[in-house]
């Protein structure tokens, strides 16, 4: 199969790798749709401590097409989206929900023809939404928990800085939770 590897800086290169298979509690993830976010950008401009040689990429979804120990191999051809960020499950917050927060976590990059990913790590993609807008759950996830960390009051006037796709996405949100009117800064 091919991945997109970044070796650091604007150098990226298409390789050959072997297939992955499936460990205990993983899926092979035939990847389908793959966002770009601006994390990955910064990574290549060294404005986050990513270390190369790796694969970018963390907003994607695909189709089961594999399942290793421990998984119903019955969840083969199902559409799922992916949160690449996989912790070491050794520590007390990788086994709660401060997972995200582990020092020894590994990412899983969607550039890439096929991932082997824990289950835990995706989510079933509901019928009738395609696989390209599943890839952008994660960002508008993103844009939904920046909403939340302030009680916002009803009928609130907001800002927006930024009128791309996640201010597009943010400026939506906002008004679905009750923002009276949101205007973006360009």
């Amino acid at each position: 199969m091919k991945q997109a590897i970044w070796h650091g800086g604007a150098d990226f290169r298409v390789e050959e790798v072997p297939d992955p298979r499936p460990s205990a509690g993983e899926i092979i993830v035939k990847v389908h749709t793959c966002g770009l976010c601006g994390s990955d950008v910064h990574a290549t401009q060294g404005l986050f401590p990513f270390k190369p040689p790796m694969i970018l990429g963390h907003e994607f979804s695909g189709e089961i097409v594999e399942t290793g120990d421990g998984v119903d191999p019955a969840f083969k051809g199902r559409h799922v989206v992916c949160e690449p960020t996989v912790d070491c499950g050794q520590r007390v917050r990788c086994r709660s929900d401060q997972d995200w927060l582990c020092t020894d976590a590994r990412r899983i990059g969607g550039m890439t023809q096929y991932a082997a990913i824990p289950l835990r790590r995706t989510a079933f993609v509901p019928d009738g939404l395609s696989l390209e807008t599943a890839s952008l759950i994660e960002p508008a996830s993103c844009c939904l928990a920046g909403l939340e960390m302030f009680p916002m009051p009803k009928d609130a006037t907001i800002l927006v800085i930024g009128g791309g796709l996640l201010g597009q996405v943010t400026m939506t949100l906002a008004k679905r939770l009750g923002a009276k009117k949101s205007d973006t800064l360009r």
